[in-house]
């Protein structure tokens, strides 16, 4: 499993992980909210426009090195959590230092506007062709029909829709436009942004991907100010399935707390738990009602019903699938927003 921003902050506690999981007692059914979540990772995960950007979505990049005020105050490689503390507080004291920054350059090199990338299988890359259509405020990659299977492009090359990437981008914002379209049906389409004031840093995503037939809206906020204080607010809603899904943390050198929300079929689930890598506390709720207390530490995490009971292997198993479809979300979205990612900055 690749190490990215999210997962170091919310997995890096092995409690966290545990706590989603284990979000099962008497008046909570955890096949049910496993079921939820899996509507979600499957409109995902089935959807054309994820399966082609799983594959492809590491080549798809331009040369031109991001906003200087993005590049300035975000770092260019991966971290783990100790490591994001110092770079967090270096990150904003660096920022105070200098004032609020405008993004005044553009995403892309004058020369690349309106052009289209077209993947070489020889060069296992994309490179610049001469086919028409791309936004004039942007550039087209063609997408081709891929083996997820083997994570690989099918041969010979079968076309089968485009990724658009426009700069929508003001000066006070870093804004990406990114849409799929395959079959001439649009499958993905959201705008991310990265945004600098005194003392704070932001990316935004807001937008949709569907599979053709269940849709998936989502709205994701990073945020890092001084502190420095790291919070992180991923919203997604599947209205055909009514499910919805909303995860916050807050992250602190020396604290994190997190609150998970799995609203479905009209009941709400949360998860709430906060500690540091000495000691942790928190409860699971169900419709309101106490059903789990968490103690411990994150080595030695104590899960126990209101009555002081301690969890079976079954109940804990139940929901490992549970925090397995969170986990794959988590994942998705690393593919889906991989060319906001690379070309505002921002770290995978």
């Amino acid at each position: 499993m690749k190490p990215t921003v999210r997962r170091i902050l919310l997995t890096a506690p092995a409690w966290i992980s545990l706590a989603a999981c284990d979000s099962s007692i008497s008046t909570f059914d955890p096949l049910d909210a496993t079921q939820s979540a899996g509507a979600v990772v499957a409109a995902m995960q089935q959807s054309p426009a994820f399966q082609s950007l799983s594959v492809l979505g590491d080549d798809i990049t331009v040369s031109a090195p991001p906003a200087p005020a993005v590049r300035a105050a975000l770092p260019d490689e991966r971290f783990w959590r100790g490591q994001l503390a110092e770079w967090a507080r270096a990150a904003v004291t660096s920022l105070e230092a200098s004032g609020p920054l405008a993004i005044a350059a553009p995403i892309f090199p004058s020369d690349l506007l309106g052009k289209t990338f077209t993947y070489n299988l020889s060069l296992s890359r994309y490179e610049v062709s001469t086919q028409a259509g791309a936004p004039a405020a942007g550039v087209r990659f063609i997408l081709y029909a891929v083996n997820i299977a083997s994570r690989s492009v099918q041969q010979p090359l079968n076309p089968i829709g485009h990724l658009d990437l426009t700069d929508l981008s003001n000066a006070t914002a870093a804004i990406l436009g990114v849409k799929v379209v395959i079959n001439n049906a649009t499958l993905l389409d959201y705008n991310a942004s990265a945004s600098f004031a005194t003392g704070s840093i932001a990316f935004s995503a807001d937008g949709s991907i569907s599979d053709g037939q269940t849709s998936v809206e989502f709205g994701l906020t990073q945020t890092i100010a001084s502190g420095p204080t790291i919070t992180l607010d991923y919203q997604l809603a599947v209205p055909e399935e009514q499910v919805g899904l909303d995860l916050l943390a807050t992250i602190t050198p020396s604290d994190t707390d997190v609150n998970l929300t799995i609203e479905y079929d009209g009941n709400t689930t949360i998860v709430h738990a906060e500690g540091n890598d000495d000691a942790i506390t928190g409860v699971i709720t169900h419709n309101g009602i106490l059903v789990i207390n968490i103690a411990g530490t994150p080595d030695e995490p104590v899960f126990t019903d209101p009555s002081g009971n301690t969890l079976s292997a079954a109940q804990l198993a139940a929901l490992e699938q549970l925090f397995d479809s969170t986990d794959d979300l988590l994942d998705a979205f690393d593919d889906l927003l991989g060319p906001a990612h690379r070309l505002l900055g921002i770290p995978l």
